[in-house]
């Protein structure tokens, strides 16, 4: 079987293979790395510890308790990653 030069070892079908994989994997990489947040910050009561999140899509609102640092760093309109079915505020601001 030949082998690469550039690349010893390489067999054409390991070059298939890993253009494969490539292939595969690329939109996910790209997707993951490009996808609008699910989310976004529209109300902080600093009084209260509790942060506002809507649903960019659904319109849908919850509210979650966090500390006072995390709250004073917290602007409207900050962007948040959320596990919607689990109701979990997964990151805050990207």
């Amino acid at each position: 079987m030949a082998t690469s030069p550039v690349f010893p070892g390489f067999t054409p079908a390991r070059r298939l293979v890993c253009a494969l994989m490539i292939l595969l994997l690329l939109p996910v990489m790209v997707g993951a790395r490009f996808t609008e947040p699910c989310c976004g910050v529209i109300g902080v009561d600093a009084d209260k510890g509790i942060a506002t999140i809507r649903d960019n899509k659904t319109g849908r609102t919850w509210q979650f308790e966090a500390g006072a640092a995390t709250l004073k760093g917290l602007k409207i309109g900050a962007e948040v990653e959320a596990d919607q079915p689990a109701g979990k505020t997964l990151s805050i601001g990207g």
